[in-house]
C-alpha cells in the first residue's frame, strides 16, 4: 500500500508540475498544493450541506496531530484531504471521489468514507464545530481561534 501511495505522489508532482496555472493542483516546492477553485473553497467555504451544488464539498475541517488546520473535500473526480501549510493547503491524501456532475454524491463505499476514516486518524480531536469552522475561515487559517463553548 505505502509503494502505491508513493507511486501516486510522484505521478503526481510530475503532472502538477505541468498543469496550467489555473489548475486546481500545483507543485511547490516538491509538495502538492490546492490551487485557483480548490485552494478558494478550501480557505473560504464553509462545511457543504447535503444539498449544497457547490463544484467544491467541504466535508469537515478539524486539527490534526501538529496542530495544523485540515479540511476534507470532494471535486470532480479528486476527493482528498488538505493541510494548511506554509500558508496554503498542502493534499497529505487524495482519492477517487464519488462527487458526480451537478455536485450529486454516487453511491455509497465512496471516497467521502476514506476521507472520514483517514481524518479520524489524522485528527487531534473532534472536527471543528461550524463556530470555530467559521472563526478560522475569518483569520484565513492562519492562527489558534480561543473558543468558550
Amino acid at each position: 500500500m505505502g509503494g502505491a501511495i508513493a507511486a501516486s505522489l510522484a505521478t503526481g508532482l510530475v503532472i502538477g508540475g505541468q498543469l496550467p496555472s489555473d489548475a486546481p493542483v500545483r507543485s511547490v516546492r516538491g509538495q502538492l498544493v490546492a490551487s485557483g477553485a480548490l485552494d478558494a473553497a478550501l480557505t473560504t467555504q464553509p462545511t457543504s450541506a447535503p444539498e449544497d451544488r457547490r463544484p467544491v464539498k467541504i466535508l469537515l475541517s478539524f486539527k490534526d496531530n501538529g496542530g495544523r488546520y485540515c479540511r476534507g473535500f470532494a471535486s470532480g473526480t479528486t476527493s482528498g484531504i488538505a493541510c494548511r501549510t506554509d500558508g496554503s493547503w498542502a493534499l497529505f491524501r487524495t482519492w477517487a471521489s464519488s462527487l458526480a456532475e451537478g455536485g450529486e454524491y454516487r453511491q455509497a463505499g465512496s471516497a467521502s468514507a476514506d476521507i472520514m476514516a483517514a481524518a479520524q486518524d489524522m485528527a487531534r480531536s473532534e472536527a471543528l464545530d461550524s463556530k470555530e469552522e467559521q472563526a478560522a475561515i475569518l483569520v484565513r487559517w492562519t492562527e489558534d481561534v480561543a473558543f468558550n463553548g
